[in-house]
């Protein structure tokens, strides 16, 4: 069934808009909830992003976005009228991704104010969420990464380091959701049907939870292979990849993970040199 309904989803007309663009809102709910992963991931197809004896490491796109920047929106503005003020558009920007404790006081309202009145209302705000991490304010689906994991002490190690470390958004990639959710007692069996219902990959069944993170450009072994950076080009990636190893020894992470590795392959590149 599943199979089926997904290429009804994607069927073009002559213009070449797909069915499930153009469909009534309701409709294209129904569409993600049948043919993405727990309703909402698109898995590439193709090789993993990394693949090793615990954990696979796979690209998606994320077609819920726009309900998470809309839900910190609610969150931070507690359900009151009127639109955000600096502060409550702080808490939702870090709440969205846009922003870390760090890089908030640079992010001001005036950036999402597109009507100017002082305020940034919902819609406003989710618009902003999309140009700053999707790259555009009218592209809502988001570029992630899933990595399934097998072993349920490895991924309750990283989540627990994750959420307990001051970690800095400039040196690691952060998570923007764990699956499953401890707090839902459901989500558990909501996590392993996704598993056995996903027909874009054949590699999945093994795997029994997942961190959702946000997508990077490139890593060091694209740009040192595709790009031939000169000398002054790896001084300044080396001492980036520096200063984010001593971060991640000042979090203690050899402690709780004492078999991280460090490759050209796990340094991930977010800025154009």
């Amino acid at each position: 069934m599943r199979p089926h309904t997904g290429k009804l989803a994607h069927v073009r007309d002559e213009q070449g808009r797909e069915a499930i663009a153009l469909c009534h809102a309701a409709v294209r709910a129904e569409f993600e909830k049948r043919i993405y992963f727990d309703g909402r991931y698109e898995l590439r197809e193709g090789p993993a992003v990394h693949k090793s004896a615990t954990a696979l490491v796979v690209f998606a796109d994320d077609h819920g976005a726009m309900a998470e920047y809309e839900r910190a929106f609610d969150e931070a503005t507690a359900g009151k009228q009127g639109g955000m003020d600096a502060a409550a558009f702080h808490l939702a920007a870090r709440a969205a991704g846009v922003a870390t404790k760090d890089s908030s006081p640079s992010c001001k309202v005036a950036d999402a104010d597109t009507n100017e009145n002082g305020k940034v209302e919902r819609e406003e705000f989710a618009r902003f969420c999309c140009r700053m991490l999707h790259g555009s304010a009218g592209d809502k689906t988001r570029r992630v990464v899933l990595k399934f994991m097998s072993e349920q002490d490895q991924f309750e190690r990283e989540r627990d380091f994750r959420k307990n470390s001051d970690l800095e958004a400039r040196y690691v990639v952060g998570a923007i959701r764990y699956m499953p959710d401890d707090s839902d007692d459901s989500d558990g069996k909501k996590f392993a049907l996704a598993i056995k219902s996903e027909t874009s990959r054949d590699d999945l069944e093994r795997y029994k939870y997942a961190i959702v993170m946000p997508a990077a450009d490139r890593n060091l072994q694209e740009i040192f292979v595709k790009e031939r950076p000169d000398v002054n080009a790896i001084r300044h990636l080396m001492r980036h990849v520096g200063e984010a190893l001593q971060h991640l020894h000042k979090c203690n992470i050899m402690q709780v993970c004492p078999h991280s590795n460090l490759s050209s392959q796990t340094c991930m590149v977010h800025l154009v040199l």
